[in-house]
């Protein structure tokens, strides 16, 4: 025995060992010298761990026998290997697995003795010659009469056995999945099989050959079955509080192998039918002009829908059956009734389309989410997962139209008008007891939350399954909404990212609705006869090429924006459906009291300060959070410019952090308000967006001017978020500064500037809709791939790249507007020959003297050609 403080060191030594043998390149001197002391290591490690030692080596030597190129991998595995034969043949109350190798062992290094490689081929009978020294050859197959020590593998193969044995047996299934019914062995003159290799069969031509079963079977079936299942039945009636589980549960396993083998020669047992309540329909997918396999196997599935339908009907003996099983998993174990929850694949009760369920079932799971037991905490956290994952949003209300009606009346029949009435009574009293139990599981969620004693876990699961909740149909109690607010400043990160998601989701439920204009394209188009897609006449005008904002607010709103960048592109729609620029927002004189929540806890600074601060020490976050972007979003479009000025005195105190473990949380976090702020003002007037660009025009250009390697990607991925799927003339102020970044020159160093050459990259989202602004870069950028900076000349390669990609040949299109590829090209093959001529014509250092100068023609020169 060794001392148990050993255990990590020796387990560290281990994981070094197998780790590195096989898989340094060994030199042939290294191997001489290192491989019999690396190998007597193992040894040793074998002996005191051999369950960190063995079975990676093993592995790593099966892995290394077809590898042709590297063949002294094996050689020096198997020289470790063959010093722990001992150690892997044994038993051992620690380690036992190592015998389950041998056999493929054996196999697999056989194809070591290799005539060519005389010190592969003596490695490998040494390997031999050692396991046969340890081993004895005997056939133990009878043992299993004999042995009832049997493990879990062993008995689960059996039971796996047994029911394949009876199924082959008792079931109907073809036998034949032959591609062709054609005879093979005639002569290739007249039939060649390659011929028809994939195709389809004839489905009324294929002669199907069934298994069914005769009585010689059925009686060897029932023979076995009353062989084995009475007597492990009498085995559990007479022993079952005296053997260990594992015992139960070997012997159940036998049984249920061996019920589900032969059920399907077990008569029902005659009861009384339980009334059916549902309409079930069946549906047979698929066409019949599919190959013959594919076919023989709907019929199978043909086969075994008609018998599972045989045994589909519930009679009363079903029904106390289950019940009773249903007793029996939640007797003496809690988890069994998590096991029932999680059903199978086809029913997973949590997210039962019912709301008096949910209502019952999700405060019950959040209550039980804490465990001391790891098996039941483990399964409460996959139950909370798989919620997440499959629940979809059910209707509160079910509205029907004519259209439905209609419908339902050419599948059945036209109703009476009393059950016309009759219906809509059962519709409102159904609609009222959803809205009740909703309100009511949003309250118990929202109390679960408020409860002091509730675990942080518990209000995590409370929270995630508040924010799947959420919907318009109902409106959400004022109290959630103030819990999901306290939330957002809370301590724990996870509860924080919840409250965002649903603070963010009450602010679109919260959005007034917009305004729609619906017009034909010749209302809006002088001309449309052109249907190649790319740049044409008709869609300049959905471009930026210099674009001015209007004078009056009246031409402001009635512009026609459209977002989505494909409108245009390759045709348009008879009729266009836009939005007028003009949206109505809160204010303090008209707000419901669900809203004024929400407005009134973010005009208070205080809220602001701390919401800042928590969000600045979010340690995991490290990227920009799109959730709290759309949260900000959501603001700033619902209540206007109310929140302005607390926001920008906070923005102002983040962006001149001095310390440095906060500086990256703090530029983080000014850049996801600033996108929203800048997202969210997309209705808003021209006086707004004036007074709004008056405060951000001075805080955006002192960002820019000190942006560094920690601050700058989140800058651009605020620009990339805010520009996103928008008409680039309505955000014509933001992209106007990042266009004039490119006249900046750095005063600071030159990563700034190649910083601000990355905020330029965030135009890419605009695509085409751009043209004078990628042409304006493009000319800028060109002259800059001489520069003396590396930074900077990768990033305006990446900026030329992008200037390029919308360059395209298109079938039956142009792309006349943008950067040309072919002009490029001929203009730096020319610029790469001068600069070759100038670096082979000029020395690169002139060295006159004591003093040394650099060429700056020639440093350019050898700039460019690297670019």
């Amino acid at each position: 025995m060794f001392n148990d403080s050993l255990k990590p060191l020796l387990q560290l030594f281990a994981r070094l060992a197998w780790y590195n043998i096989g898989y340094i390149d060994w030199e042939s001197w290294l191997a001489q010298d290192y491989t019999k002391e690396a190998a007597e290591a193992c040894q040793y490690l074998a002996m005191l761990r051999p369950e960190s030692i063995v079975s990676p080596i093993v592995d790593k030597l099966l892995l290394s026998i077809d590898n042709l190129i590297e063949a002294h991998r094996f050689t020096s595995l198997m020289h470790c290997l063959k010093r722990m034969t001992r150690q892997l043949v044994r038993q051992t109350s620690s380690y036992f697995q190592g015998q389950t190798y041998i056999l493929p062992l054996l196999m697999s290094v056989l194809p070591g003795i290799d005539l060519n490689d005389i010190e592969k081929t003596s490695m490998t009978l040494d390997f031999f010659d050692a396991i046969f020294m340890l081993i004895s050859c005997v056939d133990c197959s009878s043992a299993v009469h004999t042995r009832n020590d049997l493990n879990e593998d062993s008995y689960e193969a059996i039971a796996k056995a047994i029911q394949n044995l009876l199924r082959s047996l008792l079931n109907i299934y073809p036998m034949n999945y032959r591609l062709t019914r054609e005879k093979l062995d005639e002569p290739f003159i007249d039939f060649l099989p390659i011929r028809i290799w994939g195709q389809n069969a004839d489905f009324d031509q294929i002669q199907v050959q069934y298994h069914i079963p005769n009585v010689d079977e059925i009686d060897f079936a029932c023979d076995f079955v009353n062989t084995f299942i009475y007597s492990e039945l009498m085995f559990l009636k007479e022993n079952f509080l005296k053997v260990s589980k594992d015992e139960r549960l070997r012997s159940l396993t036998v049984i249920s192998s061996l019920a589900i083998g032969c059920f399907r020669i077990v008569s029902r047992i005659e009861s009384k039918e339980v009334p059916n309540l549902t309409l079930f329909r069946n549906e047979i997918i698929g066409e019949r002009d599919n190959p013959c396999a594919l076919i023989i196997n709907q019929i199978e599935l043909q086969i075994e829908e008609f018998e599972l339908n045989n045994f589909r009907i519930l009679t009363e003996i079903d029904k106390q059956i289950e019940l009773k099983l249903f007793d029996l998993s939640i007797n003496r174990y809690s988890e069994g009734c998590l096991y029932i929850l999680f059903g199978n694949n086809h029913c997973f009760l949590p997210t039962k389309h019912s709301w008096t369920m949910m209502n019952k079932l999700w405060p019950l799971i959040v209550r039980r989410s804490y465990s001391k037991k790891i098996s039941i905490e483990r399964l409460i956290q996959d139950l909370k997962k798989q919620i997440e994952k499959q629940f979809v949003t059910i209707a509160l209300i079910d509205n029907t139209n004519q259209t439905s009606e209609h419908a339902a009346i050419a599948l059945w029949r036209p109703l009476e008008p009393n059950e016309i009435e009759i219906g809509i009574k059962i519709r409102e009293k159904r609609h009222q007891t959803n809205i009740q139990s909703y309100n009511h599981l949003i309250d118990t969620l929202c109390s679960l939350l408020n409860d002091e004693t509730s675990t942080w876990g518990q209000k995590k699961m409370a929270m995630s399954f508040l924010c799947l909740l959420l919907q318009k149909h109902v409106s959400i109690p004022s109290s959630c909404i103030e819990t999901c607010l306290n939330f957002l400043i809370h301590d724990n990160i996870e509860l924080r990212k919840h409250a965002v998601k649903a603070i963010a989701a009450f602010c679109r439920l919260q959005k007034l609705p917009r305004i729609y204009v619906e017009k034909s394209l010749d209302e809006i188009l002088k001309f449309n006869d052109q249907l190649q897609p790319g740049d044409r006449d008709d869609n300049l005008w959905i471009t930026y090429n210099n674009y001015k904002l209007p004078e009056l607010q009246t031409e402001w709103e009635e512009t026609c924006f459209l977002d989505k960048r494909h409108h245009g592109y390759y045709q348009w729609r008879k009729l266009i459906k836009y939005p007028i620029n003009k949206r109505e927002r809160y204010n303090s004189d008209r707000m419901p009291k669900h809203v004024s929540i929400i407005f009134d806890r973010f005009l208070d600074k205080n809220f602001i300060v701390k919401l800042t601060k928590v969000i600045i020490f979010d340690e995991r976050e490290i990227e920009f959070n799109k959730l709290r972007f759309l949260m900000y979003k959501g603001l700033f479009r619902n209540f206007g410019m109310a929140f302005v000025n607390n926001f920008i005195e906070q923005l102002y105190l983040l962006i001149r952090e001095k310390i440095q473990e906060k500086y990256e949380g703090s530029h983080r976090a000014a850049s996801e308000i600033i996108a929203g702020i800048i997202r969210g003002s997309k209705y808003w007037t021209l006086e707004m967006l004036d007074e709004l660009w008056q405060k951000l025009t001075p805080f955006l250009t002192e960002v820019s001017n000190n942006l560094n390697q920690e601050s700058y990607l989140h800058w651009g991925s605020c620009f990339r978020y805010c520009l996103n799927d928008t008409d680039p003339r309505r955000m014509c102020r933001p992209i106007n500064f990042i266009y004039k970044l490119i006249d900046q020159h750095s005063t600071a160093y030159t990563f700034n500037e190649a910083s601000r050459w990355y905020l330029v990259q965030s135009l890419r989202v605009l695509q085409w809709r751009i043209p004078s602004i990628w042409c304006s870069i493009h000319e800028y950028a060109k002259e800059l791939l001489d520069h003396s900076s590396k930074w900077i000349r990768e990033r305006i390669a990446v900026i030329l790249a992008m200037s390029f990609g919308l360059d395209l040949k298109l079938f039956d299109g142009k792309s006349a507007r943008h950067p040309n590829t072919d002009q490029f090209s001929e203009r730096i093959r020319e610029r790469l020959r001068q600069a070759i001529d100038i670096y082979e014509s000029k020395p690169l250092v002139n060295i006159s003297g004591s003093s040394v100068e650099l060429d700056v023609e020639a440093r350019q020169a050898l700039n460019l050609i690297e670019t």
